[in-house]
C-alpha cells in the first residue's frame, strides 16, 4: 500500500520538472477561476515521492466534493519512476498506484469527478475498484507525423493565406474577453459571470511564463486568439480559442491552426488541441489531419 497525502499546492515546495497540471501556479490560478479549493494527492511509498494527483475540491452545505476546474483541462496521474527501472515493472507500479488513489478517492469523497491525462490510458486499476470511467477524446499534432488535411480544407487555408491576416504573440485579455462573449452569445452557451476571474487567471499565468496568447489580426484589429499553456517542451496545450464570426467563413479558424503548429514547431513535440468531443469541433479538427487521442474521466 502506498501512502497518499493531500497538501495545498505551493510554488516554493516544488521542483522546476513538476509537471505542468501539478504545478502550484496553475493550480492556484485555476483554483480562484472557478471558486475551488486546490489540492495535491501525494503519492508515497516509503519516503519516495511516486506520483501526484492534482484534484479540485468544491465544498457546498458542508460537504465536499471533487470536480474538473476550468482552465485545467487534465487531472491525471504524474508518475516518478526509479531512473533505468525496466517499462514491465514501471507498468505494474502504476496500475498499483492507480488502484491505492482509487481507494482513497472513495473513501474521502462521496462525489468525485476528475479527468485524467491522455498518459493515464491504463485505468484498470479505477475500474477493478468500482470507480465509473467515461472515455473522452483529443485531438493532437505529433511533429514526427506529417499531417495531410482533407482537399477541402487544402482549398480553404490556400484562400484564407490571401486574406492578409497577420499572426502575432502578445497578451490582450480584452480582446479575448471581447470575442469569448460574442462566442459563447452566438453558441448559447453560458459565460463567464466575472470578467475579472477569466483576467486574473490569464495575467497571472502568463507572468509565470505558462501562458501565450496567439492571435490572428487584421488591419490591426484581433480576430481571432488562441491561449496556450505549457510547462515543458514535450506538449503545448490549446487552452481556449475564440473567433470572430465574421471571419469564420473565410477559413481564419483553418489559418489560425496551421500557424500556430508552425509557431510551435521549435517550442514542442506535441500540440494538444485540448477537445474531440463536440461534433463540429471534432470534424474540423479530424479533417485537418490530426491525430486522435483517447482520455478518461473517472467518477464515484
Amino acid at each position: 500500500m502506498h501512502e497518499i497525502v493531500l497538501i495545498s499546492p505551493k510554488s516554493s515546495d516544488q521542483a522546476p520538472t513538476t509537471p505542468l497540471w501539478c504545478k502550484a501556479d496553475l493550480m492556484n490560478a485555476a483554483a480562484a477561476f472557478n471558486g475551488l479549493e486546490p489540492k495535491l494527492a501525494n503519492v508515497y511509498k516509503g519516503e519516495e515521492l511516486v506520483a501526484q494527483m492534482p484534484l479540485y475540491e468544491k465544498k457546498h452545505l458542508g460537504f465536499v466534493r471533487l470536480v474538473p476546474a476550468l482552465g485545467a483541462y487534465y487531472q491525471g496521474v504524474h508518475f516518478n519512476h526509479p531512473f533505468g527501472t525496466s517499462p514491465a515493472r514501471n507498468a505494474l507500479d502504476e496500475l498499483r498506484i492507480c488502484s491505492d488513489l482509487a481507494l482513497f478517492l472513495k473513501k474521502h469523497y462521496k462525489r468525485f469527478s476528475v479527468t485524467l491525462a491522455p498518459h493515464n490510458y491504463d485505468v484498470r486499476g479505477f475500474i477493478w475498484n468500482k470507480i465509473k470511467t467515461q472515455p473522452f477524446y483529443t485531438y493532437i499534432h505529433d511533429y514526427e507525423v506529417e499531417t495531410q488535411p482533407l482537399g477541402k480544407e487544402r482549398r480553404k487555408l490556400r484562400n484564407a493565406s490571401k486574406e492578409g491576416y497577420s499572426f502575432e504573440e502578445f497578451l490582450d485579455v480584452s480582446a479575448y474577453i471581447e470575442l469569448t462573449k460574442a462566442m459563447v452569445g452566438r453558441k448559447g452557451m453560458q459565460p463567464v459571470k466575472d470578467d475579472d476571474k477569466i483576467k486574473n487567471f490569464i495575467e497571472d499565468l502568463a507572468k509565470s511564463g505558462l501562458l501565450r496568447q496567439h492571435n490572428v489580426c487584421r488591419d490591426g484589429k484581433i480576430v481571432s486568439i488562441n491561449i496556450m499553456l505549457q510547462g515543458d517542451a514535450e506538449i503545448a496545450y490549446s487552452l481556449f480559442r475564440s473567433t470572430a464570426e465574421e471571419e469564420l467563413s473565410k477559413g481564419v479558424s483553418l489559418w489560425h491552426t496551421h500557424m500556430l503548429i508552425e509557431t510551435l514547431k521549435s517550442r514542442c513535440k506535441v500540440l494538444d488541441l485540448c477537445g474531440a468531443n463536440v461534433p463540429d469541433v471534432a470534424r474540423f479538427k479530424g479533417a485537418m489531419g490530426h491525430q486522435l487521442q483517447l482520455f478518461f474521466r473517472i467518477s464515484s
